[in-house]
């Protein structure tokens, strides 16, 4: 840690008024200022809440709580200068609990709180709760804060009014006039450490460092996921067992410009905080083939009064407003407080790629479901019974997904705010009918990577592309991420295995399209989405399929299907994956898929390298080919044979008169066709470039002598022109009938007695 004093460190000192100044260990020279920095060796905390305050806000009267200090997770400092305090800041971590019977609102009743991170930042330092919901609950009153070290027996007293935080008052107590209530007071004892010391020339560097360009602006990232998953019950609609849970969701600001964090519900501003969805993911092996699903899905928790806690990296520079997030600074929601179901709101009246929404949203605004049939499981993350059960997913890995959409970032900034936590299933909790599995997390969270990023760490072989919705060179809308895989099934069949992630195109999809060539036989073709729930407008028939059987068309279709209104079709939408899966008896080559658009603009698809079908190997036939004639002398071109099988093919010439040659479609060329009683055999032969397979055909070409028009008789459309030949000699081709070279009296002979 630097010890040198800063126009920074002066303003964190602000938070305190009340100094009582001890004498420095050694006294300063005359012209240098003596930096003495401390850290915890051991603390306690102690809170004593006033019996005529605490009922109002569900503490117990006149209980005294004390909690433990973890200062080995902990990074709190105190630097005197000149033997008085002079700057605190960092953090102290501590264990222990307390509860509190809250008196309204969705988490009415008796909550537990505890794990404390007393906060010293900026204008004010917070206790936040680090059980259940992740908020802060109290700040110290800066007027009242006292700091006291004695430097000879390394001990340092901290006393201060302890109030009711904004976020306690507004999200927990639903009670804004709650919020700066005085409601006890606070004391942290602790032995400290000497961590340095610095001797600095007078007058120092009392300014900031000078600020650089801004180029990043706020950026606002999924920082940590879990430490549980809570379960809410579940409700069977007929069509299977649902159970609803929800996860602690921490984002951090790792951008360079505050993040606008506004809460209110009205005004022109109120939409300006974020929006928190979760989801839940599943791996496993299907007849030999890996599947990586979506299976449940939230609604949104909107985001409200941001805690600008510390502890995402530096620089740490917290806001010290609810309405905005600091640099660096954290801001943690509790399950309960994602769970809140009048703070859901709906994932279709989000525009994702900008963050636009109508706030208040228009759908279910401030319900909590009470009276439904569903209401436990309303608006909450909700999964099948059946996508958990172990015994349908045999070694079945599972994977909790969380998205922040936030209105002020930068395109650059907008493909980082998803991150993923690995997940495990336990046994079933609650009374029967009405049970669902319980979760719990593994692993440590897998910040600013889309869940769909672990599918290739588990899986080997799984290919990712990226698929932004650009037309020309300017991106226009969000992003869609391909997975796609191809095992080989054994016995001359391949299956073939794709997941499409939206993450955040407003314009959707509606189609996914396969190259395939005709005679490939389809088998076990498949879709799978995830169902939306309470209430959203969309659709939720699956996608039309590709027909098993030969293929006698060159495209494998998956599409939406037909609803009305139209904007409410089953559409891949944001923060969504969809499945595409078929067997096929031909191995994969490199090619494209297509990707439609659902909403209009340009441009209306996206075209996305991937493995696809390679076409399958047929063995040229060739038709039957008619006989032909030609005049002696004049060129002779016959046209290109047809030919069924799989292309291209290589051609050769085995049989026919010198000078002819075969051209690449399998047609022939003679520049000078001999004349002959006799016609020419011709054969063509056609070979398969992608196996062994080969055909050939032959017929008969008549080059016949004194047969000027070619069409391969000696007729009385002839005459005149040999009449002219032999009047006007042209040549022995083709008025030498008698073939002897000359064209002469015989030729009329032999011309005479052919007619």
């Amino acid at each position: 840690m630097s010890l040198r004093g800063s126009g920074s460190t002066c303003c964190i000192w602000a938070l305190v008024t009340t100094v009582v100044a001890v004498a420095a260990s050694a006294a300063p020279m005359s012209n240098r200022d003596l930096f003495v920095a401390y850290r915890p060796a051991a603390a306690t905390i102690s809170l004593d809440f006033e019996p005529s305050v605490a009922a109002r806000v569900g503490l117990v009267a006149g209980q005294t709580v004390v909690m433990n200090g973890q200062v080995d997770e902990s990074d709190m400092s105190l630097t005197t200068k000149n033997g008085s305090p002079f700057s605190l800041a960092g953090g102290l971590r501590t264990v222990g609990q307390f509860s509190a019977n809250i008196p309204q609102g969705p988490l009415a009743g008796a909550l537990e709180f505890g794990d404390l991170y007393v906060a010293f930042s900026g204008r004010k330092a917070t206790l936040q709760d680090g059980r259940e919901l992740g908020r802060p609950l109290f700040e110290l009153a800066p007027d009242s804060t006292s700091i006291q070290i004695d430097a000879s027996n390394n001990a340092l007293v901290i006393t201060s009014t302890l109030v009711v935080a904004e976020s306690f008052a507004t999200e927990i107590l639903r009670d804004a006039r709650a919020a700066g209530t005085a409601v006890g007071t606070f004391v942290l004892r602790s032995q400290v450490a000497v961590e340095g010391v610095d001797q600095v020339e007078r007058p120092g560097n009392t300014s900031p460092a000078g600020g650089g360009q801004r180029l990043i602006g706020p950026d606002v990232i999924t920082s940590t996921i879990g430490s549980s998953f809570s379960e809410y019950g579940s409700y069977d609609p007929g069509t299977g067992r649902i159970g609803a849970y929800a996860v602690t969701t921490v984002s951090c600001n790792i951008g360079d410009q505050d993040a606008i964090w506004i809460d209110c519900t009205s005004g022109p501003n109120c939409n300006q905080h974020p929006v928190i969805g979760q989801n839940m993911y599943r791996h496993k092996t299907v007849s030999g083939a890996g599947r990586f699903e979506m299976i449940g899905m939230s609604w949104l928790k909107h985001g409200w009064c941001a805690a600008d806690a510390p502890n995402c990296g530096s620089p740490y520079v917290p806001n010290g407003s609810c309405d905005w997030l600091g640099l660096f600074a954290t801001d943690t929601y509790g399950a309960s407080l994602n769970a809140a179901q009048d703070d859901l709101g709906p994932r279709s009246e989000i525009q994702p790629w900008t963050g636009v929404f109508p706030y208040p949203y228009i759908k279910h605004w401030n319900s909590t479901g009470t009276g439904r049939p569903d209401q436990p499981i309303f608006k909450r993350l909700q999964i099948l019974n059946s996508d958990l059960d172990p015994a349908q997913n045999a070694g079945a890995l599972y994977y909790c997904e969380v998205q922040y959409v936030h209105t002020q970032e930068q395109e650059a900034r907008r493909y980082n705010n998803v991150s993923y936590r690995r997940s495990t299933v336990g046994g079933l909790v609650g009374t029967p009918p009405n049970v669902q599995y319980n979760l719990s997390f593994a692993d440590s969270t897998v910040a600013q990577r889309a869940c769909i990023e672990v599918w290739p760490t588990i899986e080997s072989g799984v290919t990712l592309v990226n698929a932004d919705v650009i037309n020309g060179s300017t991106v226009v809308d969000g992003r869609f991420v391909l997975g796609y895989k191809v095992s080989d099934l054994g016995g001359g069949t391949w299956h073939y295995e794709y997941a499409l992630y939206n993450m955040n195109a407003d314009r959707a999809a509606d189609g996914f399209i396969v190259p395939c060539g005709v005679g490939t036989t389809i088998s076990n073709s498949g879709f799978h989405d995830v169902f939306y729930h309470s209430d959203e407008p969309y659709d939720g028939t699956d996608w039309s399929k590709p027909t098993n059987g030969v293929t006698t068309g060159t495209t494998l279709t998956w599409a939406a299907q037909a609803f009305s209104p139209p904007e409410n079709a089953n559409a891949l939408r944001w923060g969504t994956t969809y499945n595409f899966r078929f067997d096929a008896n031909v191995p994969p080559t490199a090619g494209n898929v297509t990707i439609d658009l659902f909403k209009a603009g340009t441009p209306s698809t996206l075209t996305v390298a991937a493995q696809v079908p390679s076409v399958p190997c047929a063995d040229p036939d060739i038709s039957p080919i008619a006989n032909d004639s030609v005049a002696c002398g004049a060129t002779y071109n016959s046209s290109a044979p047809t030919v069924s099988g799989t292309p291209p093919f290589t051609w050769n010439l085995v049989a026919g008169p010198g000078g002819m040659s075969v051209n690449p479609d399998g047609s022939v060329s003679w520049a000078s066709p001999a004349a002959s009683w006799t016609p020419y055999t011709v054969t063509v032969r056609a070979e398969s470039t992608c196996g062994p397979g080969a055909d050939q055909e032959s017929w008969q070409l008549t080059v016949l002598p004194g047969d000027f028009d070619g069409d391969g008789v000696l007729g009385a459309g002839d005459i005149s022109d040999f009449v002219d030949a032999l009047v006007n000699p042209m040549g022995e081709c083709p008025a030498d009938v008698n073939l002897d070279t000359q064209v002469d009296g015989f030729d009329i002979q032999e011309f005479v007695d052919n007619l």
